[in-house]
């Protein structure tokens, strides 16, 4: 399949697919990493409850379970960096997602298909607002 085209012409093309979207993702979601804490309760439960318990000592679930690996991490970021490098954190984890989720479509899904596929993450309203700011679901 696509034996017409170049090799080299079709590995330039399978990096372009996943790094426009990855650069839309950024451009999107990055101006909203220096606004704070999301809109949803989610993101203030982890910064005035979870993070605080974490710094003294303790740990406070921001969910029935709560997700530890991200709120620890997160805990630290903040200690470090303030709000705004735990939403660095977040927009960084989306971005990985982006190129995680390429790595895991069947190499043989190419072009159109796979930049549809690609988009339709990258895109999604709810994976944009949650690529900056503190909330566990880009973790997960």
């Amino acid at each position: 399949m696509h034996r017409w085209i170049p090799a080299r012409v079709r590995s330039w093309s399978e990096l372009a697919v996943p790094a426009a979207c990855i650069i839309a993702v950024v451009i999107v979601s990055g101006h909203g990493v220096g606004s704070g804490l999301a809109t949803h309760g989610d993101s203030r439960t982890i910064v005035e409850e979870s993070v605080p318990a974490i710094l003294q000592g303790s740990y406070f679930p921001s969910r029935s379970f709560g997700d530890p690996l991200y709120e620890y991490v997160v805990a630290a970021l903040l200690f470090v960096g303030g709000l705004h490098i735990a939403n660095l954190y977040s927009l960084l984890l989306a971005v990985g997602s982006i190129w995680l989720f390429d790595r895991l479509i069947d190499p043989t899904i190419r072009g159109a298909r796979r930049f549809c596929a690609l988009a339709a993450l990258s895109l999604c309203p709810l994976f944009l607002i949650n690529a900056f700011a503190v909330t566990e679901w880009m973790q997960t």
